[in-house]
């Protein structure tokens, strides 16, 4: 079994697979903390796409302004797939950026 839904990842499953963890933050979208709805919007994106997965509530800064923020933890040897989802994610939420981290490199992944 594959740690990436659709069997795109590669990498192999449990401890021993060594896959990258992808780290993404995700803002809401009002700046407050995530609405049930919000929320469950992300879980099941998530789980569309992941069989393994860490959600972290947090309040980051985005352009000065505090922010509740989602820190999902994803550990797969499929960065594509991180990315596509963050895109849907971002744009299901009205985001202008969802963040992406990977081997201690921060990106924005823009929804234009």
């Amino acid at each position: 079994m594959s740690d990436y839904v659709d069997g795109g990842d590669s990498g192999g499953t449990g401890i021993g697979a060594r896959n990258p963890v992808h780290t993404l933050y995700i803002g809401s979208p009002d700046g407050n903390s995530f609405g049930s709805a919000d929320r469950a919007a992300v879980v099941e994106k998530l789980s569309s796409c992941f069989a393994s997965f860490t959600i972290n509530d947090a309040e980051g800064f985005f352009e000065g302004r505090p922010v509740a923020t989602l820190i999902v933890s994803i550990a797969t040897g499929d960065l594509r797939a991180v990315e596509k989802v963050a895109l849907t994610i971002g744009r299901k939420l009205g985001q202008r950026k969802v963040g992406l981290e990977l081997k201690g490199l921060y990106q924005s992944i823009s929804m234009d």
